[in-house]
């Protein structure tokens, strides 16, 4: 799992905004522990910690005593929000934002709430039940759920447990169980939590939210984006069909949706994206006949593979 850099910086930053007190590298990496990613070491999850402290020091975001310098840094980071203490940031904040939820976002906080909810609220982004709005209630998220199998229209009505039970039962392939178990379950299995409990989901959240793998509603809206960008630029243009990843980046963030998206987000989310068939990439072969500034502006990796190019669909 790849971390994107700007996300951890604003996780460290939200830890040391929030202690009284300073704290020190090994209390900082510990506090993050919970997100680390989960192949990796307490050890090199210390290092890799210590390193992000390291680097926003010496960029005199944080000074010497590892105290924040701006107050409004994490805002600047995150957006603003209504977390006050690190409890709340990492109980609400940072997991709604996996989310595609915005930390000032009143109504959607007021919602997640529990377990139930947080639960509806991933099972809902995840299934398409959920794209704008107030996240539905666990037991609406399985009626819809149920009435979307069945291939009906309007809006869903509420469906006998035994009906509501079985279409996740079959999304799961397991035992037979109550509807909102089931989709406990199916949350959980969806983030990659280890079991179906707040704690581990909320977690799981933000562990994914730092890879850069949220389950905001605009997901699609982003790789159509980048699709009609790299189409229709041209910059960075290689042959008929390529074009440079940084090139379509620099051209994305003139759009007033994406002004504040880094380099580093954007590949996380070419990834996802990639991952999911709803665009393709493809790495850079002869580099020699190439401009090197954009080949190492563009470079994306992830699992031992390196891209380049966002490849160009063809015109309609």
């Amino acid at each position: 799992m790849t971390i994107v850099k700007e996300r951890i910086e604003a996780l460290v930053i939200a830890r040391l905004a929030t202690s009284p007190r300073p704290l020190s590298a090994p209390d900082i990496a510990k506090a993050l522990q919970r997100f680390a990613p989960t192949q990796q070491s307490p050890v090199a999850w210390r290092d890799e910690v210590e390193a992000v402290i390291t680097s926003l020091q010496e960029r005199g975001v944080v000074d010497e005593e590892r105290r924040v310098v701006d107050p409004d840094e994490l805002v600047r980071r995150i957006g603003k929000h209504g977390g006050r203490t690190w409890t709340q940031l990492v109980e609400r904040i940072f997991p709604a934002l996996s989310l595609g939820v915005s930390g000032n976002d009143a109504k959607v906080h007021a919602r997640l709430s529990g377990r139930d909810a947080w639960t509806a609220a991933i099972a809902g982004r995840a299934l398409g039940l959920w794209t704008q709005g107030t996240p539905p209630t666990l037991s609406a998220v399985c009626d819809a759920y149920a009435w979307q199998q069945l291939g009906l229209g309007g809006k869903p009505k509420r469906c006998p447990p035994e009906v509501r039970a079985v279409f996740l039962q079959r999304e799961l392939q397991s035992d037979s169980g109550p509807a909102d178990r089931l989709l406990r379950l199916y949350a959980a299995k969806h983030l990659d939590a280890p079991r179906p409990e707040l704690r581990a989901l909320r977690d799981t959240l933000v562990r994914n939210w730092l890879a850069g793998r949220e389950l905001a509603a605009r997901t699609n809206g982003f790789a159509a984006e980048v699709r009609d960008v790299a189409r229709t630029t041209k910059n960075g243009v290689f042959g008929d069909r390529k074009v440079f990843i940084s090139a379509v980046w620099d051209e994305l963030r003139r759009h007033p949706t994406w002004v504040a998206l880094t380099l580093d987000d954007f590949k996380a989310k070419l990834l996802h994206a990639h991952r999911d068939g709803d665009l393709v990439l493809a790495r850079a072969d002869l580099v020699a006949a190439m401009n090197p500034d954009l080949v190492a502006a563009s470079e994306t990796t992830t699992d031992g593979a390196s891209f380049h190019f966002i490849v160009r669909e063809d015109r309609p």
